[in-house]
């Protein structure tokens, strides 16, 4: 460990410098302090400590200046670094369907299962459901994400698919068509596609980020509502 003359000025600092060859501490300004303590400049030292391997620039006891590595505090810059990531990172939510979470409760045959991927501004979603025995009366009509707790009925915000003529128009994108016994529907949803079903819930049209608030809060629910049974048949609350 190499160390600097002890300075009559007691405080702190240090200094980090990256891929710069070790420099001398110029003897000018340390003479100067020698006569007057306060003459020398911290700036002149702050100019001339380097080191190749990321050392700093500290003050320890009496003012003696002495250098330390920085491995402390790269594992702390590191850590703060990765902070934005973590926050930026993709959420996945499910759910699976079933006529026992509709509300009012029902028996069904039918089953389903939703799976999403959350990002910046977009939801990537994949919907299977199965199980509609009855081809006259329980044929899918449409589905829908919505805004609601477990066991309330709420809004419709996002269109997954829908045979009713009632889609979102541009700058939605293009609702898919609705299998009517079996499907595996995949899709992408953004903001043009939030529609105002939720309004009076406080969710606007439009408004994404409520919506991934609402879903990651546990109040938002997948419903697949068939001929037989208009208001919904099987239902999943995403989590």
């Amino acid at each position: 460990m190499n160390q600097m003359p002890v300075l009559a000025e007691a405080g702190w600092f240090a200094a980090i410098r990256q891929n710069v060859a070790p420099l001398a501490v110029p003897a000018a300004p340390l003479h100067a302090a020698a006569a007057n303590p306060r003459a020398l400049d911290f700036r002149d030292v702050w100019a001339h400590t380097a080191s190749h391997d990321g050392s700093i620039l500290t003050v320890e006891g009496e003012g003696r200046l002495v250098m330390k590595t920085a491995k402390i505090v790269s594992s702390m810059v590191l850590a703060l670094l990765a902070l934005p990531l973590i926050a930026l990172a993709d959420t996945t939510v499910q759910a699976t369907l079933s006529g026992y979470d509709e509300v009012t409760t029902l028996s069904s045959p039918a089953s389903g299962q939703f799976k999403a991927k959350i990002g910046p501004n977009t939801i990537q979603y994949e919907l299977t459901y199965q199980g509609f025995t009855d081809p006259d009366t329980q044929t899918v009509v449409q589905a829908h994400i919505h805004f609601g707790a477990p066991g309330i009925n709420g809004g419709i915000v996002l269109f997954l698919c829908t045979n009713l003529g009632n889609a979102p128009p541009p700058p939605a994108s293009v609702t898919q068509v609705c299998p009517q016994v079996s499907a595996r529907l995949t899709g992408t949803l953004g903001p043009a596609d939030v529609v105002a079903g939720a309004t009076s819930q406080g969710i606007s049209a439009g408004d994404f980020d409520a919506v991934v608030r609402a879903i990651r809060a546990g109040a938002a629910y997948v419903n697949v509502h068939t001929a037989a049974r208009p208001s919904g048949e099987i239902r999943g609350q995403l989590q």
